[in-house]
């Protein structure tokens, strides 16, 4: 019978649990559980720089719409409505509607909705940070005169980048 002797190749093994190296030779590592805590700890701020960053270009990059009204003033006697609009937006106005909605007890205006801006309206379109008087005439009241009653305006723009905005405001007929 031969006996095969064999020999461990390898890392010795002194019996204690480790990485096996000698304290004597000074050279001492960082404990699995603290490589995995300084991982994890580098990956979330990684995360946070790239989120950090995303969001910057997402914000700059986006257009904001808005419309602020200057002025309305609505003449009773002859049913003529004069509005200054002004696009405060970032994107350009293509379609602008005046919806003219009578308070409590004030009689109706006929030919509401009025299309102020778009194909069929006085303009095309209103570039960012412009301003545009309109003049509509058709306020017609369905019963007497709209003197001394207030209403309502409702303006719905419509941008070129699809998004939409609607605005109200007050006025009382004189």
């Amino acid at each position: 019978m031969r006996t095969i002797k064999t020999e461990k190749v390898g890392k010795q093994n002194d019996g204690r649990r480790g990485s096996g190296r000698s304290r004597a030779s000074g050279r001492t590592g960082i404990s699995g559980a603290l490589e995995a805590v300084l991982l994890i700890a580098i990956t979330f701020v990684a995360i946070g720089i790239v989120a950090v960053y995303f969001f910057h270009v997402l914000g700059t990059n986006q257009t904001s719409v808005g419309l602020e009204v200057a002025g309305a003033q609505l003449s009773g006697g002859a049913g003529v409505l004069t509005i200054s609009v002004e696009n405060t937006g970032s994107a350009v106005m293509t379609g602008l509607t005046l919806t003219v909605t009578p308070d409590a007890g004030a009689p109706a205006i006929t030919g509401s909705p009025f299309t102020l801006v778009g194909t069929s309206g006085t303009v095309t379109s209103i570039g960012p940070g412009t301003s545009y008087g309109f003049t509509e005439t058709g306020l017609n009241p369905t019963s007497g005169s709209v003197s001394g009653y207030t209403y309502t305006l409702s303006l719905t723009a419509t941008y070129a980048t699809g998004q939409t905005y609607t605005y109200q405001t007050s006025v009382t007929a004189t």
